[in-house]
């Protein structure tokens, strides 16, 4: 019979963690090769490493990467002031009878409305017709009035894998998902569909008749606390696009009956059905609310770039209207600076990098970098562009192009990073244009960082003769930005799934993409070529943007720092060794924005105040430094030998398990004057108190693996925050495991029950593989059919690089969105099959056989 244990839990719950260590030394003679991962060699000198581990309190789990030097890492909370919205312009084509709103995911936009009415919670119902386009996204969300914890409100979403449909999904008060069945819809013609709630169940119609409904259980909350947003989910100005057409969109503050939903179909005026209209948009060339209710709509559109001037004028992009702005006083100008007709808006394209010419008080140049399109060619060509204008009155004039035909492709990697250097240079970040090779190549400018005069001309001292081009392997730049004062410069440089990077500008350097530091490895292991490392980078995604190095006294805890915008929505605050050139200390500064928005660009005003934002522009008024939270806790591990090389250190598990592995290289020597040994400081965040080290380990005989306990002294005082161990080795053994297991401690945890189970294991796992969004992958789910015993809980660990969910088809369980490295379970207790796919990308099954 299974027994179980209940252990009560205080404040603090700690779990048993283990690290482990392949540990062995290494002979001076091992070949290198500059293309593989090789460790660091000091001669005759020990070996430091340094770690830096990340606790995910999401899923319990730690995960290390190397470090270039020792980096603590904060969360700051901050509080911000939103000044200015800045609304798009819609585009407006051919509707179902006249014109309609047409959106486009590779603009990354969407129509905001306010929160619309306070809704019946027992009755709702909406009324639209919609049109795909001709290469819809996968999966978008056409209108959604939903929260980002799925305990509230409702969305309409549109699926796209071998066939059409949108589906009418409704979340109760405890984050379980209720689904209509799919209507189908077309990218062809457009159709009519309604959906309706009473309280007990939801009902989907196409073109005027039921498809089907579904009972709705539990408590609906009808007021979301977010907008109503159309094109991109309402919690997240940057999730799931949607690329249509729709238009004559009601909102009823009842359910309305089939009779109504025939009529509404039928007869499209705006006099049909008028009782209980709370919100009507015909979008015939406005965005208007026509019931009388006043819910007007705007669109959010995103601003690429900003600058300030000398007098404190703030001049700014919008990336997809081809217009400049100016701000004064906090106060958007109502003529644009510029405007330009010939910009091309795709994904990451449009107007980009914006700056000012530090000597603007005598030439009032502005400079700004964006694609253009030639379509006077008969086939359209896309190309970057750097021009200058000359500011005058508010007014841009005299354009002139300083580059032109900067090689693009259609919609990615087009960089555009502008700033003026202490030298007076203006530096140029320029992508791959998805050309990859192209990068390493001096001939040609993609994947580079540029350097020239204000003229356009090419200072005669770069690094390659009559050349602009100033640094080589790069992939995407969307940041530049310079401590003018000590002549240091930084690249922001978003990565491929892993490891985006900040980098130290260096004349003539090579940044090693894509062969010397292939994508997705952390570049820190390639220490034996001649690519520049990073300064720091993130395994985790941050996709770094506008960069600055902040010298004002408005936030002075911010002082001497580079802040780095990013898409993931935080600042980066970085502070720099100015001797040895090197990271030490990382703020992440919580702005907590909701509905969730990115940090596209960053300034600071001439008297100190830090601008920002990516569809809002906002100011940074505080941060709380003293209520900061450790979150990135350094590894140091040095060796007492140069025969004793480590080569990595990674932390896997889940809950208070870790698991770390150190690799290195074997020594052939018999004996030595000293014993080895390696020593190790560990955070106690990582573990607490150490209780043992046991050893996996191969003599240079090369016989079977033994196993034993290892000599190991702890070295700590009362005070100190790591752990301090010294783990003694013998000469000449070769040792590919080491594990230390202790305790670790998880703050925050109260009123917890821990159950033990001895027997029987009842945890299974599912994996989502590598590039599971690809449809040719054969099995995502892995694997895709699973048989378990009731009772059993399984567990789905994200292990691609996007997100996914895990919904079950009859809307009994729903993950909802969880990223990479993240999990889910659910605990099957009844017999029969199960079927489950991911929202995101319909294409992807599995199932669960319970018996």
């Amino acid at each position: 019979m299974k027994k179980k244990i209940a252990i009560p839990i205080a404040a603090s719950t700690f779990f048993l963690a283990f690290i482990i260590l392949s540990v062995y030394t290494y002979s001076i003679s091992t070949a290198s090769n500059t293309n593989q991962v090789q460790t660091r060699e000091n001669g005759n000198k020990n070996e430091t490493k340094f770690y830096g581990c990340t606790k995910y309190e999401l899923t319990k789990s730690t995960h290390c990467d190397p470090l270039m030097n020792r980096v603590v890492g904060y969360i700051v909370p901050s509080n911000s002031s939103r000044i200015y919205t800045n609304s798009g312009e819609p585009i407006f084509a051919s509707g179902k009878s006249r014109l309609g709103l047409e959106l486009d995911a590779k603009r990354m936009e969407a129509v905001e409305f306010p929160i619309l009415f306070r809704p019946d919670p027992n009755n709702f119902s909406i009324s639209l017709w919609i049109k795909q386009a001709k290469n819809p996204q996968p999966y978008g969300v056409v209108v959604s009035h939903t929260n980002g914890n799925k305990t509230a409100g409702w969305s309409l979403d549109a699926h796209t894998s071998s066939t059409q449909f949108v589906s009418f999904s409704i979340f109760n008060e405890k984050g379980q998902l209720f689904v209509s069945p799919h209507a189908p819809i077309s990218n062809r013609t457009f159709t009519h569909i309604v959906g309706t709630f009473d309280g007990s169940s939801m009902k989907i119609y196409k073109n005027g008749i039921l498809l089907g409904s579904t009972a709705f259980k539990g408590k609906y909350v009808s007021d979301p606390a977010v907008p109503v947003r159309i094109g991109s989910s309402a919690f997240c100005l940057t999730c799931n696009w949607w690329s249509g057409t729709i238009n004559d969109i009601r909102f009823y503050n009842k359910t309305i009956n089939e009779n109504e939903v025939k009529e509404i179909f039928v007869n499209d005026s705006p006099g049909i059905v008028p009782d209980g209209l709370a919100g009507y948009w015909t979008f015939d060339g406005s965005l208007n609310d026509i019931s009388g209710n006043n819910n007007q709509g705007i669109l959010n559109s995103m601003i690429a770039y900003m600058a300030f001037a000398p007098d404190g004028r703030l001049f700014f992009d919008e990336k997809n209207t081809g217009k400049i702005r100016i701000m004064k006083d906090d106060r958007v100008l109502s003529t644009p600076f510029a405007v330009l007709s010939d910009y091309y808006v795709n994904w990451e394209q449009g107007l980009l990098g914006l700056t000012i010419d530090p000597k603007f008080e005598q030439n009032h140049f502005v400079y700004l970098y964006y694609t253009a399109i030639n379509n006077k060619t008969g086939q359209a060509q896309v190309f970057n562009r750097l021009v200058r204008f000359t500011e005058n009155n508010n007014q841009g004039i005299d354009m002139v192009v300083l580059i032109d035909r900067i090689p693009a492709s259609m919609g990615y990697h087009s960089g555009g990073a502008l700033a003026f250097g202490p030298d007076d240079k203006l530096y140029i970040g320029i992508g791959d244009a998805t050309q990859h090779e192209f990068a390493q190549d001096s001939g040609i400018v993609i994947g580079k960082v540029l350097r020239i005069n204000r003229d356009g001309t090419i200072p005669q001292d770069n690094p390659f003769p009559n050349s602009p081009i100033y640094t080589t392997g790069h992939r995407n730049i969307y940041g530049i930005a310079f401590d003018k004062e000590d002549g240091i410069g930084i690249v922001a440089e978003p990565g491929d799934y892993h490891y985006d990077k900040i980098n130290l500008i260096q004349r003539g350097g090579n940044y090693g993409f894509p062969n010397l530091l292939p994508p997705n490895i952390a570049p820190e292991f390639f220490t034996n070529n001649s690519a520049i490392k990073p300064l720091i980078s993130y395994w985790q995604t941050i996709t770094p943007t506008q960069a600055i190095y902040y010298v004002g006294d408005k936030i002075p805890q911010l002082k001497n720092k580079f802040l780095v915008g990013t898409y993931n929505g935080n600042i980066y605050a970085l502070t720099l060794n100015i001797r040895s050139k090197q990271v030490v200390e990382q703020e992440k500064l919580a702005l907590r924005h909701y509905p969730f928005e990115p940090v596209i660009f960053i300034a600071q005003s001439p008297s100190g105040d830090i601008y920002y934002g990516g569809y809002h522009i906002y100011k940074l008024m505080s941060v709380d430094v003293n209520s900061k939270k450790q979150d990135l806790f350094p590894i140091e591990m040095k060796s007492s030998s140069s025969n004793i090389g480590i080569k990595d250190l990674q932390a896997s598990g889940i809950g208070g398990a870790q698991v770390i592995d150190i690799h290195t290289s074997a020594n052939k020597s018999k004996s030595s004057s000293s014993s080895p040994f390696i020593q190790i400081s560990i955070p106690r965040a990582i573990i607490n108190d150490i209780s043992s080290v046991t050893s996996t380990f191969i003599n240079n005989e090369g016989k079977q693996p033994s196993t034993a306990d290892m000599n190991f002294a702890i070295n700590n005082n009362s005070s100190s925050t790591d752990n301090a161990i010294t783990i003694h080795l013998r000469s000449g053994i070769y040792y590919p495991q080491l594990s230390i297991k202790g305790l670790t401690t998880i703050n925050n945890v109260t009123n917890t029950k821990t159950t033990i189970n001895n027997g029987t294991n009842h945890t299974s796992f599912v994996s989502i593989v590598r590039y599971a969004s690809d449809s040719s992958t054969q099995e995502p789910y892995n694997p895709s059919s699973l048989n378990v015993a009731p009772g059993t809980t399984v567990r789905w660990m994200n292990n691609d690089f996007l997100p996914h969910t895990v919904t079950d088809v009859t809307n009994k369980f729903d993950s909802g969105i969880f990223g990479p490295g993240q999990t889910f379970k659910h605990t099957f207790d009844q017999s029969g099959t199960v079927k489950y796919y991911c929202t995101i990308h319909p294409f992807m099954s599995g199932e669960v056989i319970v018996k």
